[in-house]
């Protein structure tokens, strides 16, 4: 077996540089509160901005906050990149991108979705546009060139339509009649995740539902989903698969949905953060992938592990936390590589929380060996066959910290890899399952977005 060796030390440089990232992963992003709900939206002209290109953003952590690195690049980035050479603000985590514009949280640190695009003449990233909320937005999709639809991290349920060229609001869908779990002792839950379904012209929303008392990141038994009509623009149904948990895309949330038109959700499990761990560890416990049909039903018989798929059904913890869709009925995903159970700094801490013996400073060491050690890998999944095979030429990444992925115009995609010792993004193959360093970062942090701006974002 391929056993992954700890090099603590190291892990520490990484915790540091993952600080904010994974605050901000496990219950609630900080923001600031929009102060002007009303800002006023600068004409827009087709000479005005650029439409090929890319962008990229990276994150700098410190205990006095995180700074945001942006910059537009006319070629494809190659090297070594200083982002500290760019723009900078507090924000600016990505969305969807279309038609050379960019969808992402205010650089400001504010509430609500801003659009930005590329000034042709400067080169520099504007914003031409802002829909300021009083909650967090959390997940967003752009169907046309004048619909598009986000869920907020507060309030009632609901999906808010808005016009993405205009950047006003349209309407809202009431999801009041979805299934709506407890609030009471300190339960929470919103939507979380949204993908569009242009064969069956539906939205899909998984709830995410959480205690602030308990120490794991989904607090159901069950996975649950709502079913939006867009053609009436009304709420249909709940749907529920009561043997997955934490349906929820870390990073960037795609729309994973096939030719034919079925959706696939990833099931995250709860790590092992919930004391289960191992081969006897309930199914409902460990990651799985879902689908969704074309009747908007699960078919329950059809998840499945896909770190198991890797003959790493004994390992103590896995974890699989983005995924994205390739074509071809082929997704794209982070999941453990490594086998877990001989690695003996893991063996002593788990000895010690068996026992009841182990202090909150090991416990916290724990978490961190599971959720912060670089030992997943990007693989492709075969969504008919269920197989699952690494991408050629990746390396190791840190899974857990929000692995970011963008669709590239040509057959290919953009995935973000975390070390130790650097971050930055591969450009992978889909026809050949191979991958190919883009660029890595040598100041500015974390790299969170690489866009390429002549696609479209899923």
């Amino acid at each position: 077996m391929n056993i992954f060796k700890i090099n603590f030390s190291k892990l520490l440089l990484l915790c540091v540089l993952l600080f904010s990232i994974s605050l901000s992963s496990c219950k609630d992003d900080d923001v600031n509160v929009d102060e002007n709900p009303e800002e006023e939206t600068p004409e827009e002209t087709p000479e005005q901005y650029k439409k090929t290109g890319y962008v990229i953003s990276s994150r700098v952590n410190s205990s006095a906050g995180s700074t945001v690195y942006y910059g537009y690049f006319e070629e494809k980035p190659t090297g070594a990149i200083d982002m500290t050479q760019y723009q900078s603000g507090q924000n600016i985590r990505m969305f969807t991108y279309r038609d050379g514009f960019l969808y992402a949280r205010p650089t400001d640190g504010g509430l609500g979705v801003a659009k930005y695009a590329v000034d042709a003449q400067t080169n520099q990233i504007v914003e031409i546009g802002r829909i300021s909320e009083l909650s967090l937005v959390r997940s967003l999709v752009i169907t046309d060139e004048n619909k598009g639809y986000y869920v907020l991290s507060e309030g009632e349920y609901k999906v808010v339509m808005f016009d993405p060229e205009t950047m006003q609001t349209t309407g809202i869908i009431d999801l009041s009649n979805a299934f709506d779990f407890p609030t009471e002792d300190g339960f929470r839950s919103y939507y979380s995740a949204l993908m569009y379904n242009e064969v069956t012209n539906k939205l899909l929303a998984s709830l995410y539902i959480v205690n602030d008392n308990t120490p794991v990141f989904y607090d159901a038994e069950a996975s649950y989903v709502t079913i939006v009509d867009i053609a009436s623009e009304s709420f249909e149904k709940t749907i529920t698969h009561n043997n997955a948990k934490y349906p929820v895309i870390r990073g960037t949330t795609s729309s994973i949905v096939d030719e034919e038109g079925n959706t696939y959700f990833l099931a995250q499990g709860l790590y092992g953060i919930d004391g289960q761990i191992g081969a006897s560890a309930p199914v409902s416990s460990r990651p799985q992938i879902l689908k969704i049909n074309t009747n908007s039903e699960f078919e329950e018989s059809y998840a499945f592990n896909p770190v198991n798929k890797l003959g790493l059904e004994n390992n103590f913890f896995q974890l699989s936390t983005t995924m994205i869709y390739g074509g071809n009925n082929k997704a794209y995903a982070v999941v453990t590589a490594t086998d877990d159970t001989s690695e003996p700094e893991l063996l002593a801490l788990l000895q010690k929380l068996g026992a009841g013996t182990i202090t909150q400073t090991e416990y916290d060491q724990l978490v961190f060996l599971i959720l912060y050690t670089p030992t997943q890998k990007w693989v492709e999944i075969d969504l008919i066959t269920k197989s699952v095979v690494p991408v050629a030429g990746m390396p190791f990444t840190a899974g857990f910290s929000y692995p970011y992925s963008s669709q590239g115009a040509s057959n290919n995609l953009f995935v973000q890899f975390v070390n130790e010792a650097q971050s930055g993004f591969y450009e992978i193959n889909t026809t050949t399952n191979s991958a190919e360093e883009v660029f890595t970062l040598s100041a500015g942090g974390v790299v969170e977005t690489f866009v390429d701006l002549s696609a479209t974002g899923k």
